[in-house]
């Protein structure tokens, strides 16, 4: 609560207990509302695609040197493909990150007419 060994006055024992008692209802809000974004976007993504596993997971950020928690939403895909997802406040998502299985697993010659065959 308080940073020293002394005697505190109840008053600004109160006061820290206050501001506390503020800051874990100012965390517990964020987490309502991202929770609640998170439920809105993968109820997006499951209507729209209903036979894709779709789920909420943890993921790292690295920003020199240094990673942070970050949580994301995961379409994964029958063959082992799949898609991650960041999400808004109000429920909106991006594209994080692909992954294709059959490319991933494709040999240099696969691989290459893929790409050239690409744009015809």
């Amino acid at each position: 609560m308080v940073g020293s060994y002394r005697a505190v006055k109840l008053t600004t024992f109160l006061t820290k207990l206050k501001e506390q008692r503020e800051d874990a209802e100012i965390q517990k809000e964020s987490a309502r509302i991202r929770k609640s974004a998170f439920e809105i976007a993968k109820a997006n993504l499951q209507a729209e695609y209903p036979n894709v596993n779709i789920f909420e997971f943890t993921d790292f950020d690295r920003y020199s040197n240094r990673y942070f928690e970050t949580k994301r939403l995961k379409a994964q895909f029958e063959n082992g493909s799949f898609i991650t997802f960041n999400v808004s406040v109000n429920g909106d998502y991006r594209i994080n990150k692909k992954y294709d299985a059959v490319m991933a697993t494709a040999d240099v010659e696969t691989a290459m007419n893929a790409f050239i065959n690409q744009n015809k």
